[in-house]
């Protein structure tokens, strides 16, 4: 997302939010844009991928929608840990994730999450 008050014409990296975590785009790392200027950065993705994909956790609202696609889909989904009402399907997760592993200056790590034991 961008910057409340920015003049999108006028907008610099540092103008650009990591919808999920608030932080401003820094570019020392990559970030997935999806529709309507939102965005997830690698670290929120990598983690969004643990959990979705890694742990199995589905933790979402039953109704919601996508903040990178703007759908609803039913299947698994990460609400963001700063900005609950962030949300990312797992379908755009596994999107970003080609993205990023397409992206030689990305270096992408796809997690390795375990269940806790107990």
């Amino acid at each position: 997302m961008r910057t409340p008050g920015v003049d999108p014409s006028a907008a610099q990296s540092n103008d650009v939010v990591c919808d999920f975590c608030l932080r401003d785009w820094d570019l020392a790392q990559p970030l997935y844009e999806g529709r309507d200027l939102a965005c997830i950065c690698m670290s929120c993705l990598e983690v969004a991928h643990g959990h979705l994909f890694g742990l199995g956790l589905r933790d979402a609202p039953p109704t919601w929608t996508c903040n990178l696609c703007g759908e609803f889909r039913p299947g698994p989904a990460w609400p963001g840990v700063f900005n609950p009402r962030a949300i990312i399907c797992g379908r755009c997760v596994k999107r970003g994730v080609r993205k990023m592993k397409a992206d030689p200056d990305s270096r992408w790590g796809k997690p390795r999450f375990k269940q806790d034991q107990g």
